[in-house]
């Protein structure tokens, strides 16, 4: 149990979002979806699929699917090119999207995860040299970022499987400029603006399958507010000088999933916030997402290794929680995935790549474009022992006496 602690305490301090984008000066354009790597891959897909082992964070209800114990995380990694007013920006964006740990017990599950909820980075540098030779530097950054953990219950059962989470949302917003010189006349200024908040909150979810073939999947985040303090910054001092607080809408989901073949699923999500029932952003929307995707899983029996991967590909569409020059600002991605078995039982490597475009430069003076790739690992039960087929068996005897 205190590799588990120590496992899930390290991945808590790796996970941080590090996602640049222009309309950070805005809002958090960042937002994960929840789904889990294979997803990602299916067009962000999986609040209703049943047909695969699914690790929504979003929908507990879907931890009914895991028969055995499981450890599962991604990393992601891309990059992004920022255009618009103020230039064009160029960064790469790194980072842990979520990690979960899911114990099973008869008809019960239980579960841990990790996962980012929305983030936004920005930051600028601009040097300038004076008609006395002297040069200056400026810099402003700003990095925005909210997490959640889930402690989380599900149970199998023949009118629909249901789950439950409790939740702790966690995140900071700092703003931070500095102006340095090279002459020692003029004096190197820092400023730091640091709001830090956290809060309880709670998520419901439901999925139910029709005729082995369709299935339905349901979930209900409560609105929560995050309270904490604001801390400033300088040279001199750091003190705290009041109170912050972030409040997060209800985030309702429902998603469904269709049997095509044997080895083959589709899967359909939409996602809604009203970002206008709370004052956490200074132009919100309603904001909704929506996704498709379609996969073939692969045949564990088939002697071809190409045959017994995963392939799945989609695409989503978006309408970020606030809006810039009074218009929406949409985000259109296409995804494709891959799932690669290993010799480990239940256990496999997950790839997604995901191609997108946010804003546009008419309509909202900038827009962001570029890609992202994911490596997930899901499996890895160290818990339940397999059957030992290589022991000592008594072989029976044919009775002959009657012959």
């Amino acid at each position: 149990m205190k590799k588990v602690i120590l496992l899930v305490s390290a991945l808590m301090i790796l996970i941080s979002l590090n996602a640049k984008s222009v309309f950070s000066l805005y809002g958090m354009p960042e937002t994960f979806s929840g789904a889990d790597a294979v997803g990602l891959g299916m067009g962000e897909t999986g609040i209703g699929n049943v047909f695969r082992q699914n690790l929504s964070l979003n929908n507990p209800s879907l931890l009914t699917n895991n028969l055995y114990t499981v450890f599962a995380t991604a990393y992601s990694f891309g990059n992004s090119t920022s255009k618009g007013d103020l230039g064009s920006y160029d960064g790469d964006q790194g980072y842990f999207p979520y990690f979960s740990f899911i114990l099973p017990y008869k008809q019960h599950r239980f579960g841990i995860n990790y996962s980012s909820i929305s983030n936004g980075l920005f930051s600028t540098e601009f040097s300038s040299t004076g008609s006395d030779g002297s040069t200056s530097k400026e810099v402003h950054r700003i990095d925005q970022s909210i997490y959640r953990t889930d402690i989380v219950y599900a149970n199998k059962n023949q009118i629909a499987d249901f789950g439950v989470g409790f939740c702790y949302y966690f995140g900071h917003d700092t703003n931070f400029s500095s102006f340095s010189f090279n002459t020692d006349s003029l004096v190197t200024t820092k400023t730091e603006t640091e709001n830090n908040y956290k809060a309880p909150g709670f998520l419901i979810g439901v999925s139910k399958t029709f005729d082995d073939k369709y299935s339905l999947g349901l979930s209900f985040v409560l609105p929560t507010t995050l309270k904490g303090d604001r801390t400033f910054k300088n040279v001199v001092i750091s003190e705290t000088d009041g109170d912050s607080k972030f409040e997060l809408p209800a985030k309702i989901s429902v998603g469904a999933g269709y049997k095509i073949g044997k080895f083959s699923d589709l899967a359909f999500d939409f996602d809604y916030e009203d970002w206008t029932s709370v004052n956490s952003l200074k132009n919100p929307v309603k904001s909704w997402r929506t996704g498709l995707g379609i996969e073939y899983a692969g045949n564990p029996e088939s002697n071809s290794f190409f045959k017994k991967m995963g392939y799945r590909t989609g695409f989503s569409y978006q309408v970020l929680p606030f809006s810039l020059n009074n218009n929406n600002i949409n985000e259109i991605s296409g995804t494709i995935g891959l799932s690669l078995p290993i010799k480990l039982r239940d256990s496999k490597l997950d790839l997604a790549l995901k191609l997108f475009k946010r804003g546009n430069k008419s309509d909202n003076g900038y827009e962001d474009s570029g890609f992202l790739i994911t490596f997930g690992t899901l499996g890895f039960d160290i818990f339940t022992k397999p059957v030992n087929r290589k022991g000592h068996r008594d072989i029976p005897v044919p009775d002959n006496s009657g012959m």
